[in-house]
């Protein structure tokens, strides 16, 4: 059986304690299995391992962050039950002694809220007239010491306390008496001096204990070497203090350390379940990568063996002197668009390189045609009647032209083909202008031509009820004021509100665009 601390939440991660987060992977990992699968990477794998690994720091930091609570809320409860054992036992003792804390508080409060002469013989008086013997003595010093180590308690009110404190010193070892006193009271003054020293006092306060430390080292008879050795060393001398409060009462502190420790062992068992199970999945996640790895690596490795498709044959261009330019046209864009069409190579390059050689070799048939047009009529020969049949009539059923090129019948009306614009990929070449002929500047209009002069800007008329401010006049800005003021009014004039009026709607002038740009320039 597994004990918690009631008062404090299990560890989480992501905002669910890890119980519920183990049992949340677990469903998570069924319901995977029980799908189909899905596509998985290796980036996903890695990205779901770094998850895990941020998990896992993020508990461990949520450990550390409950062991610190832990150790917090422990050292106030051992304060806390020892201040209250202690005041259970000074009241029992109180009541054999039969001292009355009621009137000691009542001569205290003036000495601790004034601090003035009379109050301190006052209080010096009261405890030496009580002061019989020694358990009274311990008794009254061991309260004096409560009151400077109440939390509510501020600097003065402890250098108060310590200063009663050095009275009766004071008064003990120049009257040579009351020893046991002076005994149980240098007992109490060192966690006095030594708490009131670890506040956050100024360097005046700082300044009347060290005071006091110097009065106390240079009159031995106040305190012994030892005493003032410890005052010498506040932090450790407190510190010392504490150690022994707990020693004192360990049989009491006991079940507190004990339910501190069992809380915090809880904590631990849940962090290493949930960081056992993280790096199980996080291993599983680790041999599915490497097969996936493996799987990837032979496939690249089959893709690499395999031969590469041919890539589609030219198709020639009938240009014989039967071929117009109407169908070299077409012929042309079906070379582009075939050359344009996706295909199933691998590399990229080569598809790019045959689509640049399909349009150079189109761009030369069609310069050769349009020489043969431009031709002179005596190159062009009659077909030979006798011959041209039997040709022809094999080269219609075979599909080729008289040139040994696969002719295609003229394209459809449909097509829509522009003979206005050059074929895809043609680009065409301007001879460079002769030396010596300076070519006009098209940017600018021609000498003598006079541009039309700009339209005037209508300014929108202004009616006067439009110039009347919706705003009271001590909201409106203090420059609409200025025209209401006369170039003879020296003294003092009140200016009439209901005058101020806000000036007519105008375009930005060229100064004040100018002085705007300077002033964010």
């Amino acid at each position: 059986m597994m004990l918690s601390n009631p008062g404090q939440p299990p560890l989480t991660i992501g905002g669910q304690s890890l119980v519920q987060w183990l049992a949340a992977a677990q469903q998570s990992q069924q319901s995977i299995a029980q799908s189909s699968p899905s596509v998985t990477t290796t980036d996903s794998l890695t990205a779901q391992q770094a998850l895990l690994h941020e998990q896992i720091l993020e508990s461990e930091q949520n450990l550390n962050a409950q062991h610190t609570v832990l150790i917090q809320q422990q050292q106030t409860a051992i304060e806390e039950t020892i201040a209250k054992t202690q005041k259970d036992n000074m009241n029992a003792e109180a009541a054999e002694c039969h001292l009355n804390f009621t009137e000691l508080d009542t001569v205290l409060q003036p000495i601790i809220d004034s601090c003035t002469k009379d109050s301190i013989s006052s209080g010096k008086a009261w405890i030496l007239q009580r002061a019989t013997h020694k358990k009274v003595d311990n008794l009254i010093a061991s309260y004096l010491l409560s009151k400077v180590l109440e939390e509510r308690r501020t600097f003065n009110h402890k250098l108060h306390i310590i200063y009663l404190v050095n009275d009766i010193l004071h008064h003990c070892a120049r009257k040579n008496s009351g020893e046991e006193l002076k005994k149980s009271l240098e007992g109490v003054v060192v966690p006095m001096f030594c708490n009131a020293a670890s506040m956050n006092a100024t360097e005046e306060q700082k300044a009347k204990l060290n005071k006091l430390l110097n009065l106390w080292e240079t009159k031995h008879h106040y305190c012994s070497a030892e005493t003032v050795a410890k005052l010498k060393q506040p932090q450790e001398s407190w510190q010392e203090y504490q150690a022994d409060l707990v020693s004192s009462h360990s049989d009491v502190l006991q079940s507190l350390t004990a339910s501190t420790k069992i809380t915090f062992q809880n904590y631990q068992s849940q962090h290493q379940a949930f960081v056992t199970h993280a790096l199980q999945q996080i291993q599983t996640l680790e041999q599915q990568k490497q097969t996936l790895e493996s799987q990837n690596q032979a496939a690249a490795a089959l893709v690499s063996s395999a031969p590469l498709p041919s890539s589609t044959p030219p198709v020639a261009l009938d240009v014989g002197s039967n071929s117009s330019e109407h169908q070299l046209l077409h012929q042309t864009q079906q070379l582009i668009q075939q050359a344009q069409q996706p295909q199933h190579l691998l590399p990229q390059q080569q598809s790019q390189q045959q689509l640049l050689q399909l349009q150079q070799q189109a761009i030369s048939q069609m310069n050769a045609e349009q020489q043969q047009i431009l031709a002179p009529p005596n190159h062009i020969q009659a077909p030979d009647h006798g011959m041209s049949t039997g040709y022809n009539a094999l080269d219609s059923q075979s599909g080729m032209g008289q040139d040994g090129m696969q002719s295609f019948p003229p394209p459809p009306p449909e097509m829509g083909v522009q003979f206005t614009q050059p074929p895809p990929g043609f680009l065409p070449t301007f001879p460079p202008p002769a030396p010596g002929i300076e070519l006009p500047d098209l940017s600018r209009p021609p000498p003598g031509f006079h541009l039309p002069p700009p339209p005037p800007i209508l300014q929108p008329e202004v009616m006067p009820d439009d110039l009347l401010p919706s705003l009271p006049y001590y909201d409106l800005p203090a420059g609409l004021m200025v025209p209401l003021i006369k170039l003879e009014d020296c003294n003092y004039k009140p200016l009439d509100p209901d005058s101020i009026r806000l000036p007519p709607p105008a375009p930005p002038s060229e100064r004040l665009l100018l002085a705007v740009k300077a002033y964010y320039a």
